[in-house]
């Protein structure tokens, strides 16, 4: 059963990663690591030392004025393609960032 970890910032990839190891260690569950792209390359960074790595992406469009709503836009059309391809039994978001409000949205 797939449990799906959404994380977009450093600081949520460093919380989430226990989490991920937890689930790997569990015989009926396993993480797939999602990355939002908010911050690039500081995800992978965060999950590096933990042995762990980005399953899938977010293809999210560049942005043209950098601002929140139009992050979140791009986000939750994303978001939801990833959610149909793996259909995962949950999805656990963790923080206060934009990638966080996506993921309880969709």
């Amino acid at each position: 059963m797939d449990v799906m970890l959404l994380a977009g910032t450093r600081p949520e990839a460093l919380k989430l990663a226990p989490l991920a190891l937890a689930l790997d260690a569990h015989p009926a569950l396993r993480p797939v690591l999602v990355h939002s792209g908010q911050h690039p390359g500081m995800v992978e960074q965060a999950l590096e030392p933990f042995g762990l790595a980005v399953d899938a992406w977010l293809d999210v469009p560049p942005r043209v004025t950098g601002g929140q709503a139009e992050l979140v836009a791009g986000l939750l059309p994303a978001l939801d393609d990833v959610l149909r391809r793996h259909a995962p039994a949950a999805l656990v978001v963790q923080g206060d960032t934009t990638t966080t409000l996506a993921g309880a949205l969709a």
